[in-house]
């Protein structure tokens, strides 16, 4: 009974943190049985606690959860999980009234989230010495996941999740969303056919199926869903919009676009190791994904952060807020400004008030050591505790319980110890410490094994399929154990404006993988895609003109040759049937036979590559991209992440201090890499794209063109070998064998000025013409990087530059239209389209000090 027993802890754990008024003793009673059904639950207003943002539940309602486990026949039948129906309408904490109890609630899941993060141990749980040992609970811990993974049969169906905001913008309240249809996951056979469970076989199959997950932001709500919250009308009109991709009579404004996917999984638990496949086996597979933003959402996301970022400062003082109009209410408005810094930032810091927190930190402190001395009466002290918490901060928390940590060690001048057996619990039972106390100590930690009676455990070890005697075999360091591949056929990104598409581009056959050796703690990520174009705005003839598009030989096909439609499971189904029925067990990742220049991009980082002596290697490959300029998308584009001043200087002042972040990060990755001697095997060709501006700012066949070819950029390492002799070396052959060199080759960089009727292609490819204000020209770099930093003969680092030629074709003709083609230039404000409704963030909601002043005196 140990086992049914855990699972009924880590369920009602579990459930206890999302569901309202669970009955823990019925579904006790009903798991023991082996059979759970719970219908109409309601969801806790802090169900969302995790996202820490100031919103609660509003209504949240889960029509069926059920879960079926055959204790009889544990390790032979499949454990069925199902969740349907959850329906959820989120909203803003600050449009009801000033609750105490709900906001406690919120305030103190959100610290237990934290206090959680904080307090629990970031290492893994403690390893054997003995290399043995750890061979047999690696053995142990993948049996038990395979099996777990094996038997686990989970269905969840009908998912909506709501958010509706009436407050950020009063004007225009907004509502977002996320829905999904299904998503499956099943046991199958090799053909990828559902299959029942057979614990004795050594391959596993599992078919992961996801249909219909979207995200909507729908903006000018007229009618919201927390209107009808009083009625059981919410639910139906939360399941019917699942269907309809309607709501409250508005269609959905999908951000992202309903997406279907498929994911195989095998994996092998026999003991003999294949050399020629990997023991755990993943393919991803997306048909479409497409994206679309409209200025409208744009200003409305850009809202809701602003809101979130003052609901968040506020929060502190909602309490005596006095929810009424500036507006002949200044003494109601005066008492809120008193109180909120009298009661928050004076006397706090009283004495009588430092004193009482003191007391309670004591106190806090003496009953958490209580709590790990495992006193009689646990549950009394943990109510107490939790009372505390909510009265102290996180850091007065984090203190006394490792200060109770400390004295309880001290206590104990030998900590018991429980042995773990062969094959202990590992990491897969620290997924669930959550459900565990995670703030016991590590001398006091309690094993899952040894709960377990010695039948229990006899039963566990023979339905897993494991032996104490059992050891994973060595593998070499060639051997990928693990192997993920991701596929993509296309991927649309839009971005509209009343209506109008402004920029649609599109990406063709992407695809990922990523490789492990961990024998040789080695993996490779590859990256790649076959095609990418872009439309700008449509011209007068109602064609979209397309601004970015491959320079190669296979022919792109454009966004709009396609019927942009909606991606249902159903439309997917033919083909996702042969997809199945042509995969074979084990798939190697070969999307395509293409050469390397025949992809428009790839890249490849490798740690402990097999090739070469470096420590990691990468490699990347680009092909040229034809850009063309065009001065109304562009210009729509720039107006269409236009934003008041304040809101831009706090986001470029967000973006500033991550990039200070990241660039701190590099430095210190690139100064440890330097010292420790880090050695980076680096191959990168990179065909730069070039850039065609055409006069006036839009492309005719008349119109001449300024181009801009950016060349290409290769990068090569030679690097020495680890067994390099520097002893008895002449000087030049010391030069050649102290340093790792990067060469780096800038080449073909050229700037052409065309007439109408000039072929661009012809010209682009010559070296030197009369349409060349640059002839093409080249860089060489070398960068020196010694092997042995002690040796202080030669310099550290070195450097060396070759400019073969620098030539400018300049004139009078020349000067004279390139100074007519920038006069008929047109301005980005200029170029911005009409629209019939006016953007009201355009708008000044002020006058300038200087202006007003201007026209004060201009009446008077």
């Amino acid at each position: 009974m140990v086992l049914e027993s855990l699972v009924a802890g880590l369920l009602n754990t579990y459930l206890g943190k999302y569901i309202e008024d669970l009955d823990t003793t019925n579904l006790g009673i009903s798991l023991f049985g082996g059979d759970v059904e719970l219908k109409d639950l309601q969801l806790r207003p802090e169900a969302l606690y995790e996202l820490e943002l100031p919103l609660e539940v509003k209504a949240g309602y889960v029509e069926k959860l059920s879960v079926e486990i055959p204790w009889t026949s544990l390790y032979t039948s499949p454990v069925k999980a199902s969740l349907e129906g959850v329906y959820v309408v989120a909203g803003p904490v600050t449009d009801r009234k000033y609750d105490a109890k709900k906001e406690k609630r919120l305030l103190d899941a959100v610290k237990r989230k934290k206090l959680q993060e904080l307090d629990t141990p970031q290492n893994s749980p403690a390893q054997p010495d003995d290399e043995e040992e750890k061979r047999k609970e690696q053995t142990f811990t993948e049996k038990l996941t395979a099996t777990i993974l094996n038997n686990l049969q989970l269905t969840i169906k009908k998912i909506h999740i709501r958010y509706e905001d009436k407050v950020s913008n009063p004007s225009s309240p907004f509502a977002l969303g996320v829905t999904l249809r299904s998503f499956s996951g099943q046991s199958v056979n090799s053909r990828w056919e559902p299959f029942q469970v057979d614990s004795r076989a050594t391959q596993m199959f599992k078919l992961i199926k996801l249909e219909d997950l979207a995200v909507y932001w729908n903006t000018g709500c007229k009618k919201l869903v927390s209107d009808y919250l009083t009625m059981d009308l919410w639910k139906d009109l939360m399941e019917e919009c699942l269907d309809t991709c309607r709501i409250m009579k508005q269609d959905l404004d999908f951000v992202v676009r309903p997406i279907s996917a498929v994911t195989k999984i095998a994996f092998d638990k026999s003991q003999v190791v294949d050399l020629d496949k990997p023991r755990l086996w993943t393919d991803l597979a997306v048909q479409e994904i497409m994206v679309s933003l409209s200025r409208q959402q744009f200003k409305s996301i850009i809202c809701l952060v602003e809101s979130f970022k003052l609901m968040a400062v506020n929060r502190l003082y909602r309490k005596y807020h006095p929810n009424l109009q500036v507006k002949g209410n200044a003494k109601d408005w005066w008492h809120y400004a008193y109180n909120a810094t009298v009661h928050e930032h004076i006397r706090p810091y009283s004495w009588d008030s430092i004193k009482a927190y003191r007391q309670k930190f004591k106190r806090y402190q003496v009953l958490y050591k209580e709590k790990l001395e495992e006193s009689e009466d646990v549950a009394a002290i943990s109510g107490v505790l939790e009372e505390l918490e909510s009265d102290l901060n996180l850091t007065s928390i984090l203190v006394a319980r490792q200060q109770a940590k400390l004295q309880f060690v001290k206590k104990e001048k030998e900590p018991p110890k429980k042995t773990k057996p062969s094959g202990g619990g590992g990491w897969f039972w620290g997924w669930f410490s959550e459900s565990m106390e995670e703030e016991e100590v590590e001398e006091r930690e309690s094993d899952f094994l040894s709960k377990l009676t010695e039948e229990e455990k006899k039963k566990l070890y023979e339905g897993i399929g494991y032996s104490e005697d059992d050891v994973l075999p060595d593998k070499p360091k060639e051997y990928v154990e693990n192997r993920f591949n991701f596929s993509l056929k296309s991927c649309c990104f839009k971005l509209r404006n009343h209506g109008m598409d402004l920029v649609n581009s599109k990406l063709e056959e992407v695809f990922a993988m990523f490789e492990q050796r961990p024998s040789a703690e080695a993996f490779r990520f590859s990256l790649s895609t076959e095609n990418l174009i872009a439309e700008g705005v449509k011209q007068d003839d109602n064609s979209a003109t397309i601004i970015v598009k491959p320079d190669i030989a296979y022919k792109a096909e454009a966004p709009h040759d396609k019927e942009q439609k909606q991606v249902h499971f159903a439309d997917m189904k033919e083909d996702l049937i042969q997809y199945l029925r042509e995969a074979s067990v084990i798939r190697t990742w070969e999307p395509k036979d293409l050469g390397p220049d025949e992809k428009l991009f790839s890249a490849e980082v490798e740690m402990n590559p097999l090739y070469t002596t470096a420590d990691s290697a990468l490699r990347v490959a680009v092909q040229p991209v034809k850009i063309l300029y065009d001065a109304v998308t562009v210009a729509e584009t720039v107006h269409f992440f236009s934003m008041p001043d304040s809101s831009f200087e706090e986001l470029k002042n967000a973006a500033n201090r991550q990039l200070a972040k990241l660039a701190k990060v590099g430095r210190l990755s690139v100064q440890h890499a330097i010292e420790k001697h880090k050695t980076l095997n680096v191959n990168i060709n990179l065909k730069a794209p070039y850039i065609i501006i055409p006069e006036g700012g839009s492309f005719s066949s008349d119109s001449r063109l300024l181009m801009a070819d950016l060349g290409s950029l290769q990068i090569n390492s030679d690097l020495q070998p680890d067994d390099v002799v520097l002893q008895g070396a002449t000087m030049s052959e010391l030069v050649q064998r102290l340093y790792d060199r990067f060469n780096i080759d800038i080449s073909n960089i050229q700037l052409l000025f065309l007439k109408p009727g000039v072929d661009i292609e012809e010209a682009r490819q010559e070296e030197d013409s009369p349409h060349h204000l640059l002839p093409k020209m080249g860089l060489q770099l070398s960068l020196y990087n010694s092997i042995n930093p002690q040796y202080t003969a030669q310099p550290r680092h070195k450097m060396e530059a070759l400019l073969p030629s620098l030539k400018l074709n300049i004139s009078e003709t020349n000067i004279f239209a390139l100074l007519q083609f920038l006069n008929t230039f047109p301005s980005l404000a200029d170029s911005v389209l009409s629209v019939d409704e006016v953007d009201s963030s355009d708008v000044p909601t002020s006058m300038p000090v200087m202006d007003y002043r201007e026209v004060k005196t201009g009446l008077l």
